[in-house]
């Protein structure tokens, strides 16, 4: 067998990600890009359903159907601004990682016409270039996590209304 000389490897290569980036960034980008563009349809198409349904449903219908579409038309713009600004914030992931493997010395804060104290904050704020890239990646992971929880609750709610609805009229229908 052979065996490979790891001295000579470099200890980070600036043409690969961080070791602790999200595995799943391709499919929240996929997924974020199609959603985009659905989401941002999907009111304006639930408004003219709604409005053609509602002068041919009866008084009871009505009463269910306008909270139905109030939940429904909700989680429509909330994933659309939580995957509009999932998109924002990978850009800014991006830009990072290719900040990264053009200057993978990171900032030179001895060119930086700035005086010392407030070179040594922004390099305390702004920490290696590992970590920008790692935050970065960890708060876009979040947003896409929050968006998907929030739109997911509130099509829960709405499958709630709409199967206690159809429970309480087949009650009044057997009655």
């Amino acid at each position: 067998m052979t065996e490979t000389d790891t001295s000579t490897t470099p200890a980070h290569d600036p043409d690969q990600l961080p070791k602790h980036t999200t595995p799943t960034w391709e499919v929240e980008l996929l997924i974020s890009g199609v959603a985009v563009f659905a989401m941002l349809q999907l009111p304006g198409w639930l408004d003219s359903q709604m409005f053609a349904l509602t002068p041919r449903l009866g008084t009871d219908f009505a009463g269910v159907a306008l909270p139905l579409y109030i939940y429904l038309k909700s989680a429509a713009v909330i994933l659309a601004i939580t995957f509009a600004l999932h998109l924002l914030l990978r850009a800014n992931w991006i830009a990072l990682v290719g900040m990264h493997s053009v200057y993978p010395d990171g900032v030179r804060w001895e060119r930086l016409r700035m005086g010392p104290v407030q070179r040594e904050i922004e390099r305390r704020r702004q920490g290696s270039a590992a970590d920008s890239i790692e935050r970065a990646d960890n708060r876009a992971t979040v947003v896409f996590a929050i968006g998907v929880m929030l739109a997911t609750r509130l099509l829960l709610i709405s499958l709630q209304v709409v199967v206690i609805f159809a429970l309480l009229m087949s009650g009044a229908a057997l009655l």
